[in-house]
């Protein structure tokens, strides 16, 4: 299988690909936020990222990036964005967690801070023409098919992440998701707007009602940004200078599955003496473990701000099987990376989940 192949590929001292080279004497690198793009402990999730790599090659290519929070997307994005500057693209990032709430407030100046963004980002800083055509669809479309791709000179390519916050707007997303798909299609017979390519992340399934024709969810190419798989944890366990063995990794990956921030935070902590592997093991699930102050304290502040998910989430860990959920509570929870799917059953997504929030959500429904 792949983790033979890899191992195999190890003991050679053969990368598997050009980031899978052997690191020794590196420093541990803290895992926060996205992994640096010079990152020796940047783990490629193949062959998602060679598909996505052809791809943003292409004239009007529209990527779609699908993964829970601190599964690793950002950090995709980011390299993809890199090749599309070094194919001689302007670049710009956006994430829709920083939009201003002044800007979610109504539709035409939600456009206007998009447009502005991109402007500024691409070194386009003349508004006068963006003040005058943004408002609608069609005329932001405008915008760009007259002016900023025009002014360019270049094509251009934007990665919007996080774009799901969008998602408890209907003012906003009707509007917004329908401009990225008629730049999409526009683009096909366009030759300014073939310039133009998106790359698009979000949490969750999209569960908002969408017309189909005006959608950006069901056309170019989704990549589901996957968990680690168990060749790729012992790779970093190398990177980190770690003398595991297959049955450590297996142990850790009993209680937090593959999650790229929990197993690069478990093997940071170790790789530093800071715990060891029994320990670590032992206490994941508690309030002094290492897990509890860098992910379950923020996860069980929202739990605890929104008593429908809380709901919903002791339903699941209550149930053997799995839990039949609405369309939007399995859409939240599965946002948030606490569960997964089995068939048409919701499940909780690792063991340190059903472990640590069994508790919190048995207090909830007896309150």
């Amino acid at each position: 299988g792949d983790g033979e192949t890899g191992r195999a590929e190890k003991s050679l001292g053969v990368p598997s690909s050009l980031t899978d080279i052997p690191v020794t004497s590196v420093a541990i690198e803290t895992p926060e936020g996205s992994v640096p793009l010079n990152s020796s402990f940047y783990i490629e999730r193949l062959p998602q990222e060679a598909y996505c790599r052809a791809e943003i090659s292409k004239p009007h290519a529209l990527i779609r990036l699908k993964a829970p929070r601190q599964m690793g997307k950002t950090s995709m994005m980011m390299r993809l964005l890199h090749q599309a500057e070094r194919q001689g693209d302007r670049t710009v990032y956006l994430s829709l967690e920083h939009a201003p709430e002044a800007a979610m407030s109504d539709a035409d100046r939600f456009l206007y801070w998009f447009c502005a963004s991109v402007s500024l980002k691409a070194q386009q800083e003349d508004y006068g023409s963006l003040t005058m055509m943004v408002g609608g669809t069609l005329g932001t479309q405008e915008y760009f098919e007259s002016y900023l791709l025009p002014d360019l000179g270049v094509p251009l390519t934007i990665g919007l992440d996080a774009i799901d916050r969008l998602f408890d707007f209907p003012h906003l997303y009707t509007n917004f998701f329908s401009l990225l798909r008629s730049l999409h299609e526009a683009g096909k017979h366009t030759e300014i707007l073939a310039k133009l390519r998106l790359i698009i992340s979000h949490a969750a399934e999209v569960y908002i009602p969408l017309d189909i024709n005006q959608s950006p969810f069901n056309v170019g190419i989704s990549i589901e940004v996957s968990e680690f798989t168990r060749d790729r944890i012992e790779l970093l366990a190398a990177k980190h200078q770690l003398n595991w063995m297959q049955k450590d990794c297996d142990r850790l990956m009993s209680i937090i599955g593959g999650h790229p921030f929990l197993v690069r935070l478990a093997m940071f902590e170790v790789a530093r003496d800071r715990i060891d592997l029994n320990t670590l093991i032992d206490t994941a699930s508690s309030r002094q473990g290492i897990f509890y102050q860098r992910h379950l304290a923020r996860l069980e502040t929202t739990l605890n701000s929104y008593p429908d998910l809380l709901a919903a989430l002791a339903n699941v860990l209550s149930s053997t099987e799995g839990a039949i959920l609405s369309p939007r509570l399995k859409g939240r929870l599965e946002g948030l990376g606490l569960v997964k799917f089995d068939g048409e059953f919701v499940v909780p997504r690792c063991e340190l989940y059903r472990q640590y929030f069994s508790n919190l959500a048995t207090n909830a429904t007896k309150s």
